[in-house]
């Protein structure tokens, strides 16, 4: 049986949401890592490891959703946060097959269900 603990992998330059994810996924048992911007995660080769990436859509640099397309596939399935509402940011989502965009703030348990279930599904493979 494995007992390896989901990882989940968050990058948002809010240090304080960032840090707040962190714990409510560790809560919920998930081990979660955090970066502050989606060059320190490539950096890292943390992403090839994640079983879901938690992608602020819009950080300094590559934004989140412009670093998942970028990834090569089989990629692990993505949530995309942001504090842009609007429909860009659903269509964001949309077209790079993330399992959903969640404004800020948003409710914790709405995120833990769009984790586990971007973690059911696979997301975009």
């Amino acid at each position: 049986m494995d007992t390896r603990r989901p990882l989940i992998v968050v990058v948002d330059d809010d240090i304080g949401m960032s840090r707040a994810l962190e714990r409510l996924l560790g809560a919920a048992g998930f081990d979660a890592r955090v970066f502050d911007s989606a060059e320190a995660l490539g950096a890292s080769g943390c992403a090839r490891r994640a079983d879901c990436l938690v992608l602020d859509l819009h950080l300094p640099g590559v934004g989140g959703a412009e670093y998942y397309a970028s990834l090569p596939r089989p990629r692990p399935p993505a949530v995309l946060i942001t504090a842009h509402d609007g429909p860009a940011a659903q269509r964001n989502a949309d077209r790079i097959g993330a399992q959903g965009c969640l404004v800020k703030p948003f409710d914790g348990t709405a995120f833990l269900d769009m984790i586990r279930s971007a973690l059911r599904s696979g997301g975009a493979r």
